[in-house]
């Protein structure tokens, strides 16, 4: 479980995390409204432990706007306010509230129960651009085409759907797929991220993020670019769509070459893929 703490007290903010982190729990920090927003943005939160006064100003308006936006990551307010308006607005935007000064063992009681309310009400459907992942059936549909997926494959690709877009950090992954990630090579999940990239086809984008892990994103632009990056006789090499599928997952995501042909393209298709990865690669350099 990752948890961010942002309170604009230095010495508060280590108390909170190290308590929290002592109950096992992954305790990042914050100290202000924007670096809560950039902190969020990179990786991904099980919850958020917020001051509602947070450098100057109310952090009750900035959940307010992400709530709207259909944000859904539990909040835990901390709050030396005590009138009861002052709760019932908190208590409106937020999932819980906790009064200053605080208790730490309570502190650590309160998050744990978010964690479990919120995994309790957690959508047994997700749905991300036209992919759709029954959690009830084990089963993954791009809009009405059935996707054949292992049961890590599943798992993987559950948590970055369920992200929305956000970085989901190597070892949550592997936390959540397989039942003992600390007995795994390292390069275990690599081997899942590309056969998950071979089996979307292009249709959504496993994209690594640097130094935070992995993320989701449904929007086909890279099948684009690689058709703008390529010299024009190569777009007409007559494998079509499926050669583009083919030369996206062999220059987005590194997959070897000889296992292009579990796309379905032929053996010439797959000499053209190289051919063509090759020029791509030269015509990038300038050589």
């Amino acid at each position: 479980m990752r948890v961010l703490v942002a309170d604009d007290d230095a010495g508060l903010r280590a108390a909170i995390s190290a308590a929290l982190r002592a109950a096992g729990i992954d305790a990042r920090t914050a100290a202000d409204l924007a670096d809560v927003d950039f902190t969020l943005a990179s990786a991904a939160y099980d919850g958020l432990v917020l001051s509602r006064s947070l450098s100057g100003a109310d952090a009750l308006d900035y959940v307010a706007r992400r709530r709207q936006a259909g944000w859904s990551v539990p909040v835990l307010f901390l709050t030396d306010r005590q009138s009861a308006d002052d709760r019932v607005a908190a208590l409106d935007w937020g999932d819980d509230l906790l009064a200053k000064p605080l208790d730490m063992a309570e502190l650590t009681v309160r998050v744990r129960s978010l964690a479990r309310r919120s995994a309790v009400t957690a959508e047994p459907v997700l749905r991300m651009g036209e992919l759709t992942m029954d959690l009830q059936r084990r089963e993954a549909r791009w809009g009405d085409v059935p996707l054949a997926l292992t049961a890590e494959e599943f798992a993987v690709l559950e948590v970055l759907t369920t992200r929305q877009g956000l970085a989901v950090a190597r070892t949550d992954l592997l936390a959540h797929a397989w039942d003992q990630p600390s007995d795994l090579t390292t390069n275990v999940l690599d081997v899942v991220i590309a056969r998950l990239s071979r089996k979307l086809a292009g249709r959504a984008l496993i994209e690594t993020v640097r130094g935070a892990g992995y993320r989701l994103t449904t929007e086909a632009r890279e099948r684009s670019k690689v058709e703008r990056r390529l010299p024009v006789p190569a777009r007409r090499l007559g494998a079509g769509r499926a050669f583009l599928d083919g030369l996206a997952g062999v220059v987005s995501f590194g997959l070897p070459l000889h296992e292009a042909s579990s796309t379905g393209l032929t053996d010439k298709a797959v000499a053209n893929i190289a051919d063509a990865a090759r020029r791509v690669g030269r015509a990038g350099t300038g050589d």
